[in-house]
């Protein structure tokens, strides 16, 4: 049951004539019934009739509620704070009270509104060490994790080779252990077409997917939960990397890695970022199915215009989920 935009009852006296309109929330009508159309989005209705109406409204994380711990939209303007084109802060639209931010004006990421494919907005950063990230320094998103990050990937700055890998996002484990999404330098991945989900400490390892070449963009998919996971554009995520311990995490990144001092450790992502999802899979509608899953896939997907890199045979390759 979906509600209506607004609707009117007026009578004529005394023919005890009345009419009521429905104004619908959405472009998508169909209608069941014989009542006459009027105006192509009005129903008039006169006499005793069944009314049906069925109602597609595009899916978004909204419909998830308290599942999406961290959700950074580029497209959603009043959640940047710019100093010029550049980005200052970034506020979380999901439930964890976190806000990204960077104080230094040589490290803040460039905004642009048509900078994504010349209609869509995007933030980006040259990947210079040292270079742009927003941090949040807080484990308010740790936990058991998806993150979805639609990115394009640029040619790698490596200046710095004593930091092979460019970090994209990072968070922490359900024990507060740093994991984070990240590509490498051509000294580490020659081909520079992989992305890896690392886990950090003792005993942690990595898993990688293939191929996201550089200038291209991508839909990267990260899972977090007794193991670690990597997915790109729709595909089957694959591994089941090892969490690591004693590596505790001391925040969120974007385009890098929050860490303690300031530190550079692991380099700057070279590239654009358009959106973030951070998602408790436990509070998904199937407990974190594959469904569930594929479904903000086909969201992310269609919102970027990246819906034809998705994988064969992914259930919205073709058409963006509703309802």
């Amino acid at each position: 049951t979906y509600p209506t935009g607004g609707y009117s009852l007026t009578g004529e006296t005394p023919s005890g004539q009345y009419y009521i309109r429905f104004y619908w929330n959405g472009p998508v009508r169909r209608y069941a019934t014989s009542a006459d159309l009027t105006n192509g989005g009005n129903v008039r209705i006169k006499g005793t009739i069944v009314f049906q109406a069925e109602y597609d409204a595009t899916w978004t994380p909204e419909r998830l509620g308290t599942a999406v711990v961290g959700w950074f939209d580029a497209a959603s303007t009043v959640s940047l704070t710019l100093s010029d084109s550049k980005v200052s802060a970034w506020r979380n639209r999901g439930v964890a009270a976190v806000s990204l931010v960077q104080a230094t004006a040589a490290k803040r990421p460039t905004y642009s509104a048509t900078g994504w494919d010349g209609t869509r907005p995007c933030l980006s950063s040259n990947g210079a060490p040292d270079g742009p990230i927003l941090v949040a320094t807080t484990d308010a998103m740790k936990g058991v994790r998806w993150i979805f990050v639609v990115a394009e990937r640029a040619t790698q700055d490596e200046t710095n080779l004593s930091a092979t890998v460019r970090g994209i996002a990072s968070t922490a484990d359900a024990s507060g252990n740093r994991i984070y999404l990240a590509v490498s330098t051509s000294g580490a991945d020659a081909a520079q077409t992989a992305v890896r989900l690392y886990s950090s400490g003792t005993g942690g390892s990595s898993v990688s997917a293939t191929p996201w070449a550089i200038g291209s963009k991508a839909l990267v998919f990260g899972g977090a939960g007794s193991t670690v996971s990597i997915g790109l554009n729709g595909g089957t995520p694959s591994g089941a990397g090892t969490l690591g311990t004693t590596s505790v995490s001391v925040g969120f990144a974007l385009f890098g890695l929050s860490e303690a001092g300031g530190g550079n450790v692991v380099a700057r992502f070279a590239g654009k970022i358009a959106e973030v999802l951070v998602i408790d899979p436990t509070l998904l509608p199937n407990g974190g199915s594959t469904f569930d899953r594929q479904k903000i896939e086909g969201y992310l997907a269609h919102k970027w215009g990246i819906q034809n890199s998705l994988a064969a045979g992914h259930p919205f390759l073709t058409t963006a989920p509703v309802n």
